[in-house]
């Protein structure tokens, strides 16, 4: 089986090479079925395999160029991962890969924090199989992206690094901001939170919330882009004579959002009105 998916993969491209030398394909066409297929087998093996942390079995998804950065860059675990968008170029022989992976981000004060992210990565075909690659000079982080220095002249100086501004020590606390630090919610009411990104690069959020008859808090975007923002959406409708703030008490939570990588944790105080009397 694995001999006939490397033929007909080079098929697919000896025969977009020969349309590119006559005609340009068109644009935003759907892919042949089997080369779809095949991209679609490689990706969930090589993030299924991340999953399983069996990172060796990984390897045989990576091209040559990148096993070198695979080995070597930290892996944060996946817990779970879904194939959101391909997007192919290059008459189908190169593409843009986007899945939604579950991190996990756990810590000693959160320890079952999770964060979903949506995670862009490139194939190539080598070889006539679909492989995971990236550019090596580019390093990617929340503070922005740099370019590792090229290697130098026999004799010559070590070339310096270029990389962005970074924050002060006591400043990585205040990269992501939040519009008011407490909420009150009826019920029945809702509200929201705004958080603000001011780094340059991409963070991800989670939220630790204490479980709650009638409250619900959810992210609207777990993934946050430079400059961006992302809201922390509250939901209170206590069922009637609910036991946890009848008799006119208020009740007060903390629901905290950790943001990753920099572990900042901000807290958002909750106040929860009064559930209505039940009616017998």
């Amino acid at each position: 089986m694995r001999d006939i998916g490397i033929l007909l993969l080079t098929c697919v491209a000896a025969a977009g090479a020969a349309q590119s030398a006559s005609a340009p394909a068109p644009p935003g066409g759907p892919p042949p079925p089997l080369v779809d297929a095949a991209l679609r087998d490689r990706v969930a093996k090589f993030f299924q395999a991340q999953a399983d942390r069996k990172y060796r079995q990984a390897d045989q998804y990576v091209a040559e160029d990148t096993k070198d950065y695979f080995y070597e860059v930290s892996k944060t675990p996946i817990t779970q991962f879904q194939i959101a968008k391909i997007v192919y170029s290059e008459h189908f022989t190169k593409a843009v890969v986007t899945v939604q992976l579950e991190r996990d981000i756990s810590q000693p004060m959160f320890p079952n924090a999770k964060v979903k992210v949506p995670d862009d990565s490139t194939w190539k075909i080598e070889n006539g199989l679909w492989c995971w690659t990236v550019d090596p000079t580019v390093v990617h982080t929340p503070f922005g992206d740099f370019k590792r220095p090229a290697l130098p002249a026999p004799g010559a100086a070590p070339n310096a690094v270029q990389i962005p501004p970074l924050p002060k020590p006591g400043d990585v606390n205040k990269t992501v901001s939040a519009d008011r630090s407490e909420i009150t919610l009826g019920p029945p009411e809702s509200g929201q939170v705004v958080l603000q990104n001011s780094l340059p690069g991409p963070i991800g959020l989670a939220l630790e919330a204490p479980e709650v008859a009638g409250l619900e808090v959810k992210l609207d975007h777990a993934q946050v882009g430079p400059s961006g923002s992302a809201r922390v959406l509250f939901t209170y409708h206590p069922a009637p004579g609910g036991s946890q703030t009848a008799g006119g008490a208020r009740r007060e939570v903390v629901v905290n959002v950790v943001v990753q990588p920099t572990s900042q944790v901000i807290p958002i105080r909750v106040t929860l009105g009064p559930a209505a009397p039940s009616q017998k």
